[in-house]
């Protein structure tokens, strides 16, 4: 197993559910995504991760308990009872977002034709 991917299963181990992109980003951001799918893919193979396939969405991972387990005798975690991101994967699995919806922004934040905001133009709103 080479550093990378020792380095994707203890964040896999921590934040639970991450998708092939935020794994790349976190630990190798000059790396191509390509490289990075075949690496997670080998992982996959040994059966220390699993993915998840959403509709319309990129595929997300999570560790496997013998992931898990591999993780927590390495040393680099403390070990504690893993829990599979179940209702996340649900979720993913019905077409929804794992994470929640970033906030909105408030209708005072429109623009009207001319750029200004919708409640400062008295010309066109």
């Amino acid at each position: 197993m080479d550093p990378f991917q020792r380095q994707a299963l203890t964040c896999l181990y921590w934040h639970r559910l991450m998708s092939t992109d935020q794994i790349r980003r976190l630990i190798a951001p000059a790396s191509p995504v390509r490289t990075v799918q075949h690496k997670l893919l080998d992982l996959h193979r040994d059966q220390l991760i699993d993915g998840i396939h959403g509709y319309h969405a990129p595929r997300a991972w999570h560790v496997t308990d013998d992931g898990a387990q591999l993780v927590e005798a390495a040393g680099q975690v403390d070990a504690r009872p893993y829990r599979a991101p179940e209702a996340a994967v649900l979720k993913l699995l019905r077409g929804g977002s794992a994470t929640p919806a970033p906030p909105t922004r408030s209708p005072s934040w429109r623009r009207c034709s001319r750029g200004r905001p919708s409640s400062g133009c008295r010309t066109c709103c």
